[in-house]
């Protein structure tokens, strides 16, 4: 009921408004609240405590930046539902999910082999196409909203079977189904993080010098082969949407404006309401700035930011680096975390600060079966 509740709002025309569902859903079960500070739960929760309370006391000085009644709510306060929401994640209900997501992903390679973007034609930007020349075009978007929406639950599923470790066939068939999906999809970002963190995984999964340099080689190798059978230049045909170059899409631009902004407003950014900036190129169009980190500083200035940088950082282990390099690199190139309450979010914060629970759980239940067992 829980997985259902968190990828209803995901789903083209479902509001945002039913991730609150899930709160009472998880009361209803009553699972875990204690907060430990062994853990850093404690710690965790007393940031996201400062980071709502700093926030919303900046948006109470800055009131005349408020754009509507969207603003009357700071979105920091969501950061704690989030984290909550996370907090109560459990195992089966992340397996559900999984199966959700490779629906969707499904769902994302029928639409691809169809060429359509999506199977809703009252969707805006439905397209049908009869000849496909540049898969970035079509991009399907599955049963989502947006083609970015489906690419970041595809992100989220990989990571975390890459975090389980490829547990049995089910999770290699998933995996391989979500890895397809996302190349068809073709969210270019999302594919380079992806392809990052199981690149590292390959290297990493035996730590000799000898096999890593050995490893290094063979990809070294293998790339220089591509390129000289010409995939490497479909490949980057593809990247450059047949122009000839890789572009940002106008995120120099808005990187660029945005950092005058901050210079502008280093103490309060833009008191503490999402940051909006106008991108002349598209028709004077509003936009996030396509980087989470970037958006949070215009946000809130720099005091107030600083806060998510130990909420990050001190979070990070050997054991869930990997699975956390992805959601990263991608909110390096768009506004991927820190929305408040969202999907990605959620999947984030629980790889973040909870995934060890689960993995000490399971080493609770093998230890005591061993010792009933008498091993």
């Amino acid at each position: 009921m829980t997985a259902l509740l968190l990828f209803l709002p995901t789903l083209y025309k479902m509001p945002q408004a039913l991730f609150l569902l899930a709160v009472p859903a998880i009361l209803f079960r009553r699972r875990e609240w204690e907060l430990k500070g062994a853990d850093g739960s404690l710690r965790n929760f007393m940031i996201l405590l400062l980071l709502a309370l700093f926030s919303t006391l900046n948006n109470i000085v800055g009131i005349g930046k408020a754009s509507g009644f969207s603003d009357a709510i700071p979105f920091t306060l969501l950061h704690i539902l989030t984290f909550f929401i996370a907090l109560n994640l459990e195992e089966e209900d992340l397996e559900t999910l999984l199966l959700l997501i490779a629906i969707e992903a499904a769902i994302v390679i029928l639409q691809f082999t169809l060429g359509m973007n999506t199977f809703f034609r009252g969707h805006p930007d439905y397209k049908k196409f009869d000849n496909i020349t540049y898969i970035y075009f079509i991009r399907p978007m599955g049963l989502s909203s947006s083609s970015s929406t489906v690419a970041f639950k595809l992100l989220c599923g990989i990571a975390f079977i890459t975090l389980k470790g490829f547990k049995g066939k089910k999770h290699i068939l998933l995996f391989v189904l979500m890895l397809i999906a996302l190349m068809v999809n073709f969210n270019r970002t999302s594919i380079v993080a992806v392809g990052a963190m199981l690149g590292l995984k390959f290297l990493i999964s035996n730590k000799k010098p000898l096999v890593v340099a050995s490893k290094l080689l063979s990809i070294l190798l293998l790339a220089i082969l591509a390129w000289k059978m010409g995939l490497g230049e479909i490949v980057f045909d593809q990247f450059s949407r047949g122009m000839g170059a890789l572009d940002l899409s106008y995120r120099d631009v808005l990187w660029g404006q945005s950092f005058r902004y901050i210079v502008d407003n280093p103490f309060t950014g833009n008191s503490s309401y999402k940051y909006l900036t106008p991108l002349y190129a598209y028709n004077a169009s509003m936009e996030h700035v396509h980087n989470s980190f970037i958006e949070m500083l215009a946000t809130h200035g720099v005091p107030i930011f600083l806060l998510y940088i130990p909420l990050i950082v001190l979070n990070i282990k050997k054991t869930n680096a990997l699975a956390l390099l992805p959601f990263l690199l991608l909110s390096l190139y768009q506004y991927g975390i820190f929305w408040g309450i969202s999907f990605t979010d959620i999947v984030f914060f629980w790889i973040l600060m909870f995934s060890n629970r689960i993995k000490d759980t399971d080493a609770h239940i093998i230890h005591s079966r061993q010792l009933s067992a008498g091993v």
